[in-house]
């Protein structure tokens, strides 16, 4: 199997992580996110053999690397890592590193200086030299030394410090104008005053308004506001999704039916939550259900989007899909184009759609960003993988999510930040550090879940005329 093959085939079709398949076997269990994954046919024999893995460049699988991290060949088992999962070198290190049990998360400290207090010995010192009192030859026995020194006697006055202090002040005063006279330029006579409220560093994007963290939740991810401010908020492990008013007081909690897949959800003004499964479900603030969208699928639907009058659009395994206001099909953009335009297996898409209506694509192995028209037709691309040496203002690692402000700018959610984009894809500025879902409300505050302590963040952001 080809290294290629490796990275496009090796992940799982839900969450995108390398998987490792079983010779022979037709399906295996994704460790990440548990999804029962389909193995394709020529995968299933073409695994390498026990003698092909132990040969140098013959490691391809992440057992190879848990192999090569137990035994200290770091650097060897990071190379593959990244080369599986499209990590930096430098991720990958860290990655491999825990894998054995070493962290290195602090630089190494240098050792001390070595102490200038003299030691004192506790016993008597022998110095190998004749003295008064002894035979040629012989050692000279010194009597024991205190084991700590005597202390000096302080001087308590405080009078010659004062009366130096007074003598350097006077010396300043004196000689100061003349230097100044000196110099070869004039200070200005009135330095100016910044305007009030300026800063000589400029403001952040962002303001955080306040923070709250969603008890009982240990992995929220999707999140949605209604006109209200009413936070709707999706834990990806346990299925459960919950309510909080626009202050971050529970109001509401409920688990969806089937299989849902939390990673987002879609939240209208009015209050109606659509949860994306087996099918799309239709749940009320209390959490009642009325109503589901699709017929179920393979696989189902994994992520979705509300457009122009909140019709909803969905990312299936084989298509992206938009339902009518009767819940019928009316527009599929198939894989197979998506493919087409990316030269990549997608694995699972993701799309976002703005206010008007404009489809936005990528994928798990392609941070490419594609814009569709209303009608599925082709418009432009932007965005690509960041590079190796760090932050590119417009590049990303792995969007989770874009959501789009009252004034249609992107908020494209990536592994470490928030980047913010104009409609064409231009890089504007930047919110720190990483989250996993974000919401406008009608006021344009941004709604996000952080990826760091799983809590709920409302920010104010910059208006146009403010950058």
């Amino acid at each position: 199997m080809s290294d290629s093959q490796s990275l496009r085939l090796f992940k799982c079709p839900t969450c995108g992580a390398p998987l490792d398949p079983t010779p022979g076997m037709a399906s295996m269990k994704c460790p990440y996110c548990g999804a029962t994954v389909a193995i394709p046919e020529t995968l299933r024999t073409s695994a390498l053999s026990p003698a092909q893995s132990s040969k140098p460049g013959g490691y391809t699988s992440l057992s190879d690397v848990t192999e090569l991290a137990k035994q200290g060949k770091f650097d060897e088992a990071a190379r593959i890592y990244s080369k599986i999962t499209g990590l930096k070198h430098e991720y990958a290190l860290l990655s491999v590193k825990s894998m054995a049990g070493v962290r290195d998360d602090e630089p190494a400290q240098p050792a001390p200086p070595p102490s200038r207090i003299p030691t004192y010995s506790t016993g008597p010192v022998i110095v190998n030299r004749p003295q008064s009192g002894s035979r040629p030859g012989e050692p000279f026995v010194v009597d024991s030394i205190p084991s700590t020194p005597r202390a000096r006697p302080r001087n308590r006055s405080c009078l010659g410090g004062l009366i130096n202090l007074i003598v350097l002040i006077f010396i300043l005063v004196s000689v100061f104008p003349s230097i100044l006279e000196a110099l070869p330029f004039e200070f200005p006579s009135e330095i100016p005053a910044l305007p009030s409220g300026d800063s000589l560093i400029a403001a952040p994007f962002a303001d955080q308004v306040f923070a709250f963290s969603p008890q009982g939740m240990n992995d929220p991810r999707a999140i949605g506001v209604d006109g209200n401010g009413n936070i709707v908020v999706g834990d990806f492990s346990s299925d459960e999704i919950r309510v909080f008013d626009s202050v971050g007081n529970l109001t509401a909690n409920f688990t969806p039916e089937g299989d849902p897949y939390l990673t987002t959800i879609a939240v209208t003004r009015e209050g109606m939550i659509y949860v994306p499964g087996d099918t799309i479900q239709m749940y009320n603030l209390n959490g009642e259900k009325f109503g589901e969208i699709g017929e179920p699928i393979f696989f189902g639907y994994r992520h979705i989007a509300l457009g122009t009058n909140d019709t909803v659009h969905a990312m299936t395994h084989d298509a992206i899909v938009r339902f009518d206001q009767n819940g019928q099909v009316d527009l599929s953009i198939p894989v197979e184009s998506l493919e087409e335009l990316s030269g990549e297996t997608i694995g699972t898409g993701q799309i976002a759609v703005d206010a008007q209506g404009n489809i936005y694509f990528w994928g798990n192995f392609d941070p490419t960003i594609y814009k569709f028209s209303p009608q599925g037709q082709y418009l432009i691309q932007f965005g690509g993988k960041e590079g190796n040496d760090g932050f590119e203002p417009g590049k990303f690692v792995s969007p989770h999510q874009i959501a789009f402000d009252n004034f249609g700018r992107l908020y494209v959610v990536d592994f470490f930040n928030i980047q913010v984009l104009d409609a064409n894809g231009n890089y504007i500025d930047r919110i720190e550090s990483g989250h996993y879902g974000a919401a406008f409300d009608p006021q344009n505050n941004l709604y996000a879940t952080t990826a760091v302590d799983h809590s709920i963040v409302k920010y104010e952001v910059k208006s146009p005329g403010d950058q």
